[in-house]
């Protein structure tokens, strides 16, 4: 029998840029936990932040905003992907909040990547036929519609984290400003990480085997640190790439984590 390994929530991130003021629209497309209580706030918390960075994002960046937040089943998520379809200058992130789990069986090299998982936990037992959906199918299935950009971010969290330092610390990462004024343009300097980047993003909270931790109040490390990352990179003066953010985001994690938990990315182009 496969031995199942869970993670403690897991979160994804489907945006996808369209066409705008500039010839672009971000669609932000949302499949939040709302089954299991012992990770709902973390997960709605993570969910909120994303949801008003990217809003955020998109306006300064001069493109409309589409936000669509899917239930929260197996079949509701392969059913939408399946149909969706975009422009050739469209951006694409999927967000999923929730449990994920990986197969004591699953080799590290050919699968990396975990399985987001639509159920309540306590419920399901061993049975995940109707609860997984692989995350790298995810991105696939994304990439199939031919955007210009893809972005499939996995927050897989185990423990609900109680150290007070690592609190601290989730917080201070998290009180970094976004757009003051969202209904302007130009804020940002590096909005070509959104408007021009060419290729394909998947990250994952955790290396296979580990932990990732969330926090109630703040939401979890990865995305907390993400959106630091992102946000510092946007507003700097200095070059910049998404390989440095989500290396910056790694090391931001690690620290938190007292080297406990370590994202891994991929970036193709």
């Amino acid at each position: 029998m496969l031995k199942l390994l869970f993670k403690r929530c897991s979160f994804l991130l489907f945006l996808s840029l369209s066409v705008g003021t500039n010839g672009q629209t971000l669609h932000f497309i949302a499949s939040i936990d709302q089954v299991n209580d012992d990770i709902r706030q973390g997960c709605a918390k993570d969910y909120e932040e994303a949801f008003a960075l990217f809003r955020a994002i998109a306006q300064d960046a001069g493109m409309r905003f589409n936000h669509q937040k899917l239930p929260f089943n197996q079949g509701s998520v392969e059913s939408y992907l399946e149909r969706f379809t975009c422009g050739p200058d469209d951006v694409v992130v999927f967000l999923y909040s929730g449990h994920a789990f990986r197969y004591e069986d699953d080799n590290e090299e050919e699968w990396p990547w975990p399985y987001l998982f639509y159920c309540n936990r306590a419920q399901s037992g061993a049975d995940t036929e109707n609860c997984e959906v692989d995350m790298e199918e995810v991105q696939e299935d994304i990439k199939y519609s031919k955007p210009r950009m893809s972005i499939v971010l996995g927050d897989c969290c185990n423990d609900v984290q109680n150290s007070p330092a690592s609190n601290a610390m989730l917080s201070q990462y998290g009180s970094v400003a976004e757009d003051s004024d969202p209904n302007s343009t130009g804020t940002y300097a590096h909005l070509d990480l959104i408007r021009s980047f060419r290729g394909h993003i998947i990250a994952s909270a955790a290396k296979p085997g580990q932990q990732a931790e969330t926090n109630d109040s703040e939401g979890s490390y990865f995305f907390g640190a993400f959106r630091y990352n992102l946000l510092n990179a946007l507003k700097s003066q200095q070059p910049t790439s998404w390989e440095n953010i989500l290396a910056n985001t790694r090391n931001t994690v690690m620290k938190m984590s007292n080297n406990q938990q370590t994202p891994m990315f991929r970036v193709t182009k």
